[in-house]
């Protein structure tokens, strides 16, 4: 009795987790872009941090590593913050990265191992594409520290003008891995178009594979079903 408890509570809890994690997600792409873009820096970084703490509440199994991992991260921030130094930052984005390339990695896992295609799995596939999302503009924005020349901008998408560093990076990481590419902003050096490219492909290779995975639990729970009938 106990245990089935537990289980339910873990459950319930994880469900919520999804929820919650989709809700800041959308917040970071489609909300703050709307506020005074000198609001972004603050505003991204709280709900970073939101999506860090959530991220350690749905991968169960390794909460307390990915804690610590969270905590380290966070420190960091605050220490850019004070100090202002980009070394700092840079070293943050890195580890940024690794820590988002490992969530997606692990929502990919849980959704493999689910048995059935229910609620859960399916806000764990929306969650592991934003947050793909997210890991393609850190990307970008690594690549910009590296080189500030390595995109182009047109008229159209030219740096500043309103608009803050974060909110394009974003925006171009979205808008490649969804293959949509307006052509406002160009990756022109090579590590620029190897970045882009990796983008586009893991955005398709990710809905493949999510959409094939999904695809073979309907079918699975169809078979079971009618199987009892």
């Amino acid at each position: 009795m106990f245990r089935f408890i537990k289980k339910l509570s873990d459950n319930t809890v994880i469900l919520f987790g999804n929820y919650t994690l989709l809700m800041f997600l959308l917040i970071h792409f489609f909300i703050i872009p709307f506020f005074p873009f000198e609001w972004h820096k603050h505003m991204f970084s709280i709900v970073i941090t939101l999506i860090y703490l959530n991220s350690v509440v749905l991968i169960h199994e390794y909460r307390k590593s990915l804690l610590t991992y969270v905590i380290i991260l966070i420190l960091l921030d605050l220490l850019f913050t004070v100090l202002d130094l980009e070394i700092l930052a840079l070293i943050s984005t890195f580890l940024n990265i690794v820590l988002f390339v490992f969530i997606v990695i692990q929502f990919l896992i849980i959704i493999a191992r689910s048995k059935k295609a229910n609620i859960t799995i399916i806000l764990d596939a929306v969650n592991g594409y934003l947050l793909l999302g997210i890991l393609s503009s850190l990307m970008i924005n690594v690549v910009m520290n590296l080189n500030p020349d390595a995109f182009a901008f047109n008229e159209a998408g030219i740096i500043g003008g309103g608009f803050s560093r974060n909110s394009e990076f974003q925006y171009y990481g979205l808008v490649t891995l969804t293959t949509l590419g307006y052509g406002e902003i160009l990756p022109i050096s090579p590590s620029a178009r190897s970045i882009a490219s990796f983008i586009a492909v893991a955005g398709q290779l990710y809905v493949a594979i999510i959409i094939a995975l999904l695809v073979g639990k309907f079918a699975g729970q169809s078979k079971n079903e009618n199987e009892l009938n």
